[in-house]
């Protein structure tokens, strides 16, 4: 049955029935095609929730699960799965993949009544049909879990999945479990295997330590356990319900390799109006005798579990709809109308929130409802008018109560989108310093990649070729203009070359570059203001140099040392920063640095708060005041505007369907000298079921 979202009742109140019965994971650049479709946002909130009172700890964002213990990593990644038919499977995908998955909501750290350290959280079906026919089943799940301090206890983390059924028809036929990607620490050194007869866990171990790592079902026998290597992953859906519900055709040992593992409890059903309680364990261990030991001590916490905590969750019903905010258009108003008064009367305005934020104004309007206000900007800064977020938190009497909701908003802004190219492969555009033409690059399928340019109102149709394109990779790309409009920047086969604007004299080479022997590749060249300076991109870090080039004697310095981390797309500021994205604590987010006094690599500033996205090409304002960027999330790719006094983020919003492409080697946003315009790349399918990168510019005037 599929759950209606919005203007619902929820059918339950309190539940009290327990049944018992990658490819390469590092930092990964920007993906390219197929682009992902743009989809409902259901929320975006920077949740992260920590177990960390013990030895093992465990991380989730989201529907993700990553492990360490004591300090080793244990776990990649990790998620619930569930399903029972080919076209009703909820798998979490450790590559980040694969949809249908779950939103996580209202992740909170709760009083520890049965240990040191319990959160819960709600993880809510995001139906997706881009892997096969969806059939969302109308589940919630709950998920809690528990940590302790001290030995024996303090080496695993129990995990309670409540699933509840609000539809009035039985679920039947249920395969529950997790889905997990371990890496012991390396990824590509581990060996899995199911470990069968009355203890039934599956085990990771690795050769180069004497760690072991474990999985276990503790309210349920386990029925299904797959273990296989990284990139012989199912296709789709059907593949992947094989997996939950396919017994233990392979107990192993599988590797040493990338090995992922999945490990269910089934049948089983969740009965109309009802619950199902399944109960895991992760667990860490020394060496195998300590994983079995506290393998051990993870069944006895178990077994003396009081009642109440094997219980299903108690969730309260209650309806959310959007509410009016008439005067303040940075608010966001939800009105929750519960059962009756007295439920309503234990809401809780410091945990309850939607999407995250707390809420500023709450008012008890007599009887059942309630209406609670929220800043906008907290919420998400992405969040469209008429997008759907969930609303819930906790009662003070500890009952959950969540459901989901479409956005309102006031005074949305849509910006008028005109296409500027349609033939070949387009990126990489720039303004010219007075605003009237676009430095781009043009590559027809199968040809040499050429810089041109073209008249910003006309587009193609006055295009000049610049260049004679590329000879090792086809790779002439990101073109800048100086400040004075006379010249055009370069990148070709790994080094940097200018060309006059005008498309009449010599070329000049800037810097050595990888074919010549350097070991160095040579990108993204940005003039600084005053066009004594070029900021760009090689070895992954950001440097400057002269004007003159490295070959004419100019000096040259690296601006952002950091390390491990890829620093990509600088964009040099009047006010003497540069601003770069780069891929920094598991997340691509933008930085600035100031050029004249280089960074320590903990000292450069982020500039974009916003949390589980990827933030990616800056552009600053010729003022200084704004900053446009890429924004990728669950609601597909956006570009965001973000005033940098303030912190305050706008999305543009386009009057017809574009997407947005990510692809490090194609793409500037770029704002316009006047800040009326923002450039950037987007997908055209033509002909059909090929995607071809082109110009196009918002028109962004109704914001200023």
């Amino acid at each position: 049955m599929r759950l209606h979202h919005v203007k619902r009742l929820l059918s339950f109140w309190a539940v009290p029935l327990l049944v018992t019965s990658c490819n390469s994971e590092l930092p990964h650049e920007p993906s390219t095609l197929p682009p992902e479709p743009t989809k409902p946002l259901l929320n975006h909130a920077p949740q992260i929730g920590f177990v960390d009172a013990n030895n093992y700890n465990l991380t989730f964002t989201m529907e993700h699960l990553a492990s360490s213990y004591k300090g080793n990593r244990a776990i990649f990644a990790g998620g619930l799965s569930y399903g029972n038919a080919t076209d009703a499977a909820f798998i979490y995908d450790p590559q980040g993949g694969f949809s249908p998955r779950f939103e996580a909501e209202i992740v909170q750290v709760v009083p520890g009544t049965q240990a040191d350290h319990q959160t819960i959280s709600m993880l809510i079906e995001r139906p997706d049909d881009s892997t096969g026919p969806s059939n969302p089943l109308g589940l919630y799940v709950v998920r809690e879990t528990f940590a302790f301090t001290a030995w024996p206890d303090d080496d695993y983390v129990i995990l309670k999945y409540t699933l509840i059924n609000p539809t009035g028809a039985t679920v039947s036929g249920l395969h529950v479990g997790e889905i997990l990607d371990i890496d012991l620490p390396y990824f590509d050194e581990n060996v899995a295997e199911f470990v069968g007869g009355l203890d039934q866990y599956s085990r990771t171990t690795t050769s180069r330590f004497s760690w072991a790592h474990g999985h276990i079902l503790l309210s349920h026998p386990v029925n299904s356990f797959r273990s296989w290597i990284t990139g012989t992953d199912p296709l789709d859906l059907s593949g992947f319900y094989g997996f939950l519900s396919g017994g233990i055709p392979f107990p192993g040992p599988i590797g040493p390799a990338d090995v992922r593992q999945l490990m269910t409890a089934g049948p089983l059903d969740v009965p109309a109006g009802g619950a199902l309680v399944v109960f895991t364990a992760l667990v860490g261990g020394d060496d195998t005798a300590d994983l079995g030991v506290n393998i051990g001590a993870a069944r006895a916490k178990y077994a003396g579990l009081p009642a109440a905590s094997k219980a299903a969750v108690v969730v309260a019903a209650v309806q959310v709809e959007p509410g009016r905010v008439k005067k303040d258009k940075d608010l966001y108003s939800a009105e929750f109308t519960f059962v009756d008064a007295p439920t309503a009367a234990l809401f809780d305005a410091t945990t309850t929130f939607c999407g995250g934020a707390q809420a500023v104004q709450f008012d008890l309007e007599g009887g059942n409802v309630v209406t609670a206000k929220f800043l906008k900007e907290e919420i998400d800064p992405r969040l469209k008018d008429g997008g759907e977020i969930s609303c819930g938190g906790l009662l003070t009497d500890g009952r959950f109560f969540a459901d989901r909701v479409a956005a309102r908003f006031k005074n949305q802004f849509i910006a008028t989108v005109t296409q500027l190219t349609s033939v070949h492969q387009n990126y990489g555009p720039t303004w010219s310093p007075d605003g009237t033409s676009i430095a781009y690059v043009s590559q027809p399928s199968g040809g040499v990649a050429k810089i041109w340019k073209m008249d910003a109102a006309s587009g193609e149709a006055s295009a000049v070729q610049l260049t004679p394109g590329g000879t090792v990779y086809n790779s002439e790309r990101y073109p800048d203009w100086s400040p004075d409009g006379s010249t055009i920047a370069f990148t070709r086969d790994g080094g940097i070359f200018t060309v006059p604007a005008a498309g009449v004299g010599a070329e000049t080479q800037l810097t050595s570059f990888y074919w010549t022997g350097s070991g160095r590749f040579d990108h993204e060249p940005r003039w600084s203001p005053n066009g004594s300076e070029i900021a760009f991109r090689s070895a992954w870090h950001v440097w400057k140099m002269d004007a003159t080039g490295e070959l004419g004697g100019g000096s040259v310095a690296e601006i952002s040392s950091g390390g491990d981390w890829r620093d990509l797309s600088p964009d040099w500021a009047t006010d003497g920063l540069v601003y770069f994205h780069t891929w920094r604590n598991g997340l691509w987010s933008i930085f600035s640095v100031d050029p004249l006094n280089p960074e320590p690599p903990t000292l450069a500033v982020r500039v974009t708060p916003i949390e589980d996205s990827e933030n990616l090409f800056p552009s600053v304002s010729t003022d200084a005041s704004t900053l446009a960027f890429l924004s990728r999330t669950t609601a597909g790719r956006e570009i965001i505007l973000q005033d940098l006094a303030t912190g305050k983020h706008t999305v543009v919003l386009f009057d017809t369907p574009v997407i947005l492409n990510m692809n490090y080697q194609q793409q500037h946003v770029e704002l316009s000298p006047d800040g009326n315009q923002v450039a950037f790349v987007g997908f055209v399918e033509n002909p059909p079921g090929t995607f071809l990168s082109q110009v196009f510019v918002a028109d962004i005037s109704g914001l200023r």
